[in-house]
């Protein structure tokens, strides 16, 4: 599996590049499904207009944007059943990836993002049966339920209510006919979120 990279050089890119940068990658393999209806395009966008929408800082909107730029991030469509294999890897790769630009308000709601869909199923009796097939079935794949020394872990976590309202997002953000913004209109949020 080949990685992607931004665009580099000596010099270190300053945040105008380095945002457009990866718009450029949401623009350029976000077509990619990941067993969902919609494009990753679709699904990053969606979550960042609930997350715009919800009034959220220029940080969480960033962490809505790129919370799945994990995929993105290796070759692959995985229609084929094979993104299940990658699943559990794409949090900690976005996250460690996204770090050399963004702090941490941005990038441990991302890390966190699968771990925070176990704590909701895990203490919300309803929450299962509001998620979609892909994410029941990655659910499984990603841990399942949370033990009680689980749960308190992901509580003590500084960034935990961010990720909670993250995963609630990226549950909500899978319509194949929602018309949003397109990713270009978060420039500004991503330069704002940077170091």
């Amino acid at each position: 599996m080949r990685s992607t990279h931004l665009s580099s050089s000596t010099n270190h890119p300053d945040q105008e590049t380095i945002a457009k940068s990866l718009v450029k990658l949401i623009n350029l393999k976000g077509h990619a499904h990941y067993e969902e209806e919609v494009t990753q395009y679709q699904h990053a966008v969606q979550t960042a207009y609930l997350a715009n929408n919800s009034g959220a800082t220029d940080e969480l909107i960033a962490a809505a944007l790129l919370h799945d730029i994990g995929h993105l991030l290796v070759d692959g469509d995985f229609k084929d059943g094979s993104y299940n294999l990658q699943d559990h890897l794409h949090e900690d790769l976005a996250a460690d990836y996204l770090a050399n630009y963004f702090p941490p308000a941005v990038t441990d709601p991302i890390r966190l993002h699968v771990t925070a869909k176990r704590y909701l199923v895990s203490t919300r009796s309803n929450y299962f049966q509001s998620l979609s097939d892909a994410s029941r079935q990655s659910y499984y794949l990603q841990g399942g339920h949370m033990n009680d020394s689980e749960i308190a872990e992901f509580e003590a976590e500084p960034h935990c209510l961010d990720a909670l309202k993250l995963r609630e997002w990226d549950d909500q953000a899978k319509d194949v006919s929602a018309e949003v913004p397109n990713v270009e209109s978060y420039l500004g949020h991503l330069i704002a979120a940077m170091y």
